[in-house]
């Protein structure tokens, strides 16, 4: 995706901000959102995946479906 981007400088030429149209802010945004969701389901997968394996080696042991849903 390319965005086009206007820098807002001080009067030494240091960059102090951007600038982008809405519509390209919406769309950036839009991945941005899609991507946080990705990464947080991929985490959400590895801790899974962390738990059975303590289950599965006796570390950790598992809770019934009462006990899950009275956490949530």
């Amino acid at each position: 995706m390319k965005i086009n981007l206007t820098y807002v400088t001080d009067n030494k030429g240091k960059q102090k901000a951007i600038q982008m149209s809405i519509k390209e802010w919406n769309k950036f945004n839009e991945q941005f959102i899609k991507l946080v969701e990705y990464k947080k389901l991929k985490m959400d997968l590895s801790e899974a995946t962390n738990e059975i394996i303590l289950f599965e080696s006796g570390k950790k042991k598992p809770r019934t479906l009462n006990q899950f849903l009275n956490d949530l």
